[in-house]
């Protein structure tokens, strides 16, 4: 009997058991289990990277997916278990709602925290990076608070559910937000580093909180987010982290980082089911957070506050197992690397046929997504994109920064290079039609 299959097991029993302490043991059991599932099988030397891998996918025949990182992409594995819990719930909902569910919750805790280096007090599950981002903004924007003369600095590339929440919350509540412009492209990890050291020594100690991207959505780009962490809490300035794209495309250990928040998809690069993250928040603040939605069941510990908001589907937060245990089976080590390979090589290839640059031309500052100057206008570049995706089916992701216009591709364990290749010839093909109407 397979490890994962066990715990499985062991979890369907523990749904049935009414003694507190056998719950607890049983969900203890299973997190070992879990966690030691890959080492003991390994990574799978049959299975191949590459196209291969579709049929672990529901992606549609001829789809050309370059674009993971908007979504992300479920594995089936995951899609089935997900189905699966829904059913148990729909079996008896009240014994599921009324604790039956969390087990299971805690045992993909465990396991996510293990994954990420973190204290499993530390780390809870939330919808999506949204949920987590607005759970921290709001709660320091009341729990500090911050008000008129206070500073809250983000860069010119945060996310904008970042600069919304921000913005909306900056209006409320008084204080300044102060937007840091970083120029692409861009070399060294001082490209980042020197303009926040210039906004701190021109507001100094009115800048209270600040948030940066771990891998920027647009343009895509790893920052050196250890050192801006550091050089913030050197000036007593708390950091909030917003790695919507960490959880596997990159390496991640939340404690070696040391921000005082941190918030990650698990649906964008985990294979998982839509609508699941992570939320990592340091032991000082906790008492301070609060979810964005309080139920029936809040209670003033930090775990317990964000188990239950309400009856809802906490189908999709249980099945993130399956999709660890999906990475496992590949080789997680062996999945970054494919998609950092590929992302690299396939930048540099898309690059040369259309006579352009990389947007972030240093290998070390790109993971599993990479930006390429456009060879057109970003206007042509859409009209290039409605093209693609009828005739083609290849969906485009574009985007521009300092008049800069540029293509953001998603490698994945299911694409080759010749796929971006094709793409960049196509491109090429389509723009000639574009312009010549």
């Amino acid at each position: 009997v397979s490890t994962q299959s066990t715990g499985v097991f062991l979890l369907f029993l523990s749904f049935f058991t009414k003694s507190g302490m056998e719950k607890i043991l049983l969900v203890s059991l299973v997190t070992l289990l879990l966690s030691i599932q890959g080492s003991i099988c390994g990574r799978n030397s049959s299975i191949a990277f590459g196209h291969s891998l579709y049929s672990s996918f529901s992606l549609r025949k001829g789809y050309v997916n370059i674009n993971n990182g908007a979504f992300g992409t479920v594995c089936n594995d995951a899609k089935f278990q997900e189905r699966d819990y829904f059913d148990m719930m729909l079996a008896d909902p009240n014994s599921w709602f009324r604790g039956g569910y969390q087990p299971y919750l805690i045992a993909v805790r465990q396991r996510l925290a293990q994954y990420v280096s973190a204290d499993e007090g530390n780390l809870v599950v939330v919808e999506n990076a949204s949920a987590g981002v607005n759970a921290v903004f709001r709660s320091l924007a009341e729990g500090i608070p911050l008000g008129p003369g206070d500073i809250f600095l983000y860069m010119n590339i945060a996310y904008p559910m970042v600069q919304n929440t921000a913005n909306y919350l900056a209006k409320v509540q008084g204080f300044t937000v102060v937007v840091v412009t970083v120029t692409f492209p861009v070399s060294s990890d001082q490209d980042f580093l020197l303009p926040v050291q210039n906004a701190i020594n021109q507001y100094g100690s009115q800048i209270k909180m600040a948030s940066f991207d771990h891998i920027s959505s647009y343009p895509s780009c790893i920052l050196p987010i250890k050192e801006l962490v550091q050089l913030c809490h050197e000036n007593n300035i708390i950091v909030h982290v917003d790695g919507a794209h960490v959880l596997g495309q990159i390496h991640l250990n939340v404690t070696d980082i040391g921000a005082d928040f941190y918030v990650s998809n698990s649906h964008k690069w985990m294979y998982s089911p839509t609508g699941t993250a992570i939320l990592f928040v340091q032991p000082k603040w906790q008492s301070m957070i609060i979810p964005t939605v309080l139920s029936a069941e809040y209670s003033t510990d930090f775990v317990d506050k964000f188990a239950y908001t309400g009856t809802r589907d906490y189908s999709a937060f249980l099945a993130i197992d399956a999709a660890m245990s999906f990475r496992d089976n590949l080789g997680d080590d062996e999945i970054i690397d494919y998609l950092h390979n590929l992302a690299w090589s396939g930048g540099q290839e898309v690059a040369q046929i259309w006579g352009t640059k990389l947007v972030v031309p240093v290998e070390s500052m790109n993971g599993g997504l990479i930006s390429v100057i456009l060879p057109c206008t970003l206007s042509e570049g859409y009209a290039v994109k409605s093209l693609i995706f009828d005739r083609y089916d290849t969906f485009l992701q574009l985007g521009e920064i300092n008049g800069i216009p540029y293509l953001r591709i998603s490698a994945q364990i299911y694409l080759e290079l010749d796929d971006l290749v094709s793409m960049a010839h196509r491109f090429l093909e389509l723009l000639k039609e574009v312009r010549g109407n």
